[in-house]
């Protein structure tokens, strides 16, 4: 047993002295008069910053087969309070640690507020050691908050929705940031009684003691009653601010409320950006290859764009009546409708019917998530998605099963003037603070993001105890949900706004690839990539959008430091590494689908851009034969892919178990082992790919025009 007093370890990090205390040495009673901080007398916080972190080791049932399947366990845990960091190496040490903490803190009285990057992780292995009396979870798994014996664990990563990494890198005050993890190794084994090197010691503390850091830089604006929980809620204090004292503001909001059946109806015609890939481009190393993206698309949308700023009341008329007409041109609309023998007038191009978005549908050309053609197909969607289907398909017999109409008009007016006020903040900073600079844009870029989070949330419930530990409690009652949210004092926003913002993005978006037409290889949200060369084209679209910025009453643009406008919404020409006045984009390029793709530039260096495959990845191609290894059925091997899975692992209460002749004490837990990445296509995308190919295939071929060519 230590004497009172004596520190565990002493480490070296940037030529500082770091002390590491263990739960017997650490000087709780530096801590015992830490002042109280509260927020209208319902809640009441210890004022001091902690943040705590775990490593861990996984195995797999192959590795070790003592339970019968992959598990994982805690080998040591970091605790840091104000800058002073404690660690031990199992539960045990941390439960004597942390009631030790709260009893010389008098926490009884008042909670202990710990900061935890990725708390769903550390929640996973701490829930059978503590009592948990409360989790918020916006989905099963991802815990943004949990009460556990009268400390309130938070989730840093939803505060800043950034990586620890770049999150202790781009926040001001931070001066231990993130060691190397390819040097700290995750793949060796270790337990609770290994015996650590500094550099582990250091890679694990310095973690608790950067965010630490960074959490008090955000508390020189807040403290720990009024920091926003989430990323998105800094930003949504910032707008209800401004909206909710603005004259008829809140009037306004309610007038538009949703009743249940359109509501049901908005979430149907909710739709995201579009992604994909032209299936003649796909599958080929095409040379010089553009690529164009819309400035601020959706503040853009937001600044300048109509909207449903009235109740929707259900209307009665037939598709193509001089009624319908007038509501479509005239209204924001909500449409169920459906139609037969749908087809695509031009075959080479990406479909803008999304199939996942059709609420029936029968006989169905589809590749790649979309609708190229249809027996019969049915759907719910806004007056501009309609336009944009009219445009690029035909059909026939057209049938309205509901319209329901609202009046068009803008985003009020204080909405509008602080997105706008950011941007101007945001471009005067751009070559000045860097850190503030991320900071506007961020809040713009969240400011899309908090309008199209749904008004009605399912509830997430933790189970104790129990092999299914998160529950989905659906809204049972809509109606009294709406009049619960429309009537609460801090709400703000409509939610059938978000789906407009993105509908007029999309049609921006269809623009620009109508403007490259067959030369279209790859659109994902508002950046269009085709072969050919079309700057006169965009600049041509660019002029219309400069022209008819004066016309708004808040001005879609900001002024740089030399007084030149600089405007949202315009086309810019993308430049690899800010070379600017480069002739094309990317020297090779090649596409395998929807956010499937890779390049290269002048380096002839290997790029890739795919969800779930490390950036990093590319050097590997780079070995391994350059874009023509990029194809489909390629594996690339675990540890270069930087894909991992996690396996869940439910117990119910706790067991002591041994692992290579280690004691180890596992409640729930989590396995990861590091998995490869196939790059695969559907079949359907592959036949759609190749019928693509065929000698004079420009014509819209059915399932006919190529089977004989494939056998």
């Amino acid at each position: 047993m230590r004497e009172w007093g004596l520190k565990l370890r002493t480490i070296t990090l940037d030529d500082r002295q770091v002390n590491i205390y263990d739960y017997g040495d650490f000087p709780y009673s530096k801590f015992s008069k830490i002042s109280t901080v509260e927020k209208n007398h319902s809640k009441k916080y210890a004022d001091c910053v902690c943040t705590f972190d775990i490593e861990t080791t996984s195995y797999t049932a192959e590795e070790c087969n003592v339970l019968g399947h992959d598990f994982g366990f805690m080998y040591v845990w970091q605790f840091c309070i104000e800058g002073v960091v404690c660690a031990g190496r199992t539960w045990a040490e941390y439960r004597t640690f942390i009631d030790t903490l709260k009893m010389f803190m008098s926490i009884g009285k008042r909670r202990l507020v710990v900061y935890v990057h990725n708390l769903s992780f550390e929640f996973q292995f701490m829930r059978n050691f503590f009592t948990v009396e409360n989790a918020f979870a916006t989905e099963k798994r991802n815990v943004v908050y949990a009460v556990m014996e009268d400390v309130e664990y938070r989730c840093s990563y939803r505060l800043s929705n950034m990586g620890l990494a770049k999150f202790l890198e781009k926040t001001k005050g931070v001066t231990f940031n993130k060691l190397d993890g390819s040097k700290f190794n995750y793949k060796l084994k270790r337990f609770p009684d290994t015996e650590l090197s500094e550099y582990e010691w250091s890679y694990a503390v310095c973690d608790v003691l950067g965010l630490c850091e960074a959490i008090k830089s955000y508390l020189t604006e807040d403290n720990l009653c009024t920091i926003p929980i989430t990323s998105t809620g800094f930003v949504r204090r910032d707008y209800r601010e401004v909206c909710l004292p603005y004259d008829g503001y809140v009037r306004e909001m309610r007038n538009m409320a949703l009743e249940e059946r359109i509501y049901v109806l908005c979430r149907e015609a909710s739709r995201g950006a579009i992604a994909g890939s032209n299936h003649i481009n796909t599958d080929e190393e095409l040379e010089e290859v553009d690529s164009h993206d819309i400035k601020s698309s959706y503040p853009y949308q937001m600044l300048t764009k109509y909207f449903p700023m009235s109740k929707f009341v259900k209307v009665k008329c037939d598709f193509g009546s001089d009624k319908f007409d007038r509501f479509v041109t005239g209204a924001c609309c909500i449409i169920v409708w459906s139609c037969d023998d749908l087809i695509l007038k031009r075959w080479e191009a990406i479909p803008y019917i999304s199939k996942a978005k059709c609420r029936a549908i029968k006989g169905a050309r589809c590749a790649n998530g979309k609708v190229y053609s249809a027996d019969r197909i049915g759907m719910c969607c806004t007056e501009i998605d309609l336009d944009i289907i009219t445009r690029h398909y035909d059909f026939k017999n057209p049938r309205v099963s509901e319209i329901w109409i609202a009046q068009r008009g803008m985003l009020p007016v204080p909405f509008r003037q602080h997105l706008q006020e950011m941007f101007q903040i945001k471009t005067d900073l751009e070559d000045g603070d860097r850190y503030m600079y991320d900071k506007y844009k961020n809040k713009i870029n969240a400011s899309f993001g908090m309008m199209l989070t749904d008004i009605l949330h399912s509830e997430i419930v933790y189970v104790p105890n129990s092999e299914e530990p998160f529950i989905e409690q659906k809204v049972e009652n809509i109606p009294r949900a709406l009049h619960k949210y429309y009537y609460n004092d801090s709400s703000f926003l409509s939610y059938q706004h978000g789906i407009w913002v993105l509908a007029h993005g999309r049609s921006d978006l269809v623009r620009g690839m109508d403007i490259v037409g067959r030369d279209l290889v790859q659109v994902d949200t508002d950046s269009v990539k085709n072969i050919g060369d079309y700057k006169a084209e965009f600049q041509k679209l660019n002029s219309s959008t400069v022209e008819i910025a004066e016309s708004f009453d808040i001005k879609p643009y900001a002024y740089n430091k030399k007084g030149e406008k600089v405007y949202l919404g315009i086309w810019e020409h993308e430049n690899l590494k800010g070379e600017e006045g480069r002739e094309y984009t990317y020297k090779k390029f090649k596409s395998l689908g929807a956010k499937k793709y890779a390049y290269t530039g002048e380096d002839d260096k290997v790029h890739v851009t795919v969800s779930g495959l490390r950036k990093s990845s590319g050097s590997w191609f780079d070995a391994n034969g350059g874009l023509k290894a990029f194809s489909n059925g390629v594996r690339v091997p675990p540890g270069v892919a930087g894909r991992t899975a996690s396996t869940y692992v439910d117990m119910v209460g706790i067991k002591t178990i041994n692992v290579e002749g280690h004691e180890v004490t596992l409640g729930a837990n989590i396995a990861i082992k590091d998995v490869a990445y196939t790059l695969s296509m559907t079949g359907e995308w592959v036949m759609m790919i190749l019928s693509g190919k065929i000698p004079d295939g420009d014509t819209a071929p059915g399932d006919g025009a190529f089977k004989g060519w494939l056998e």
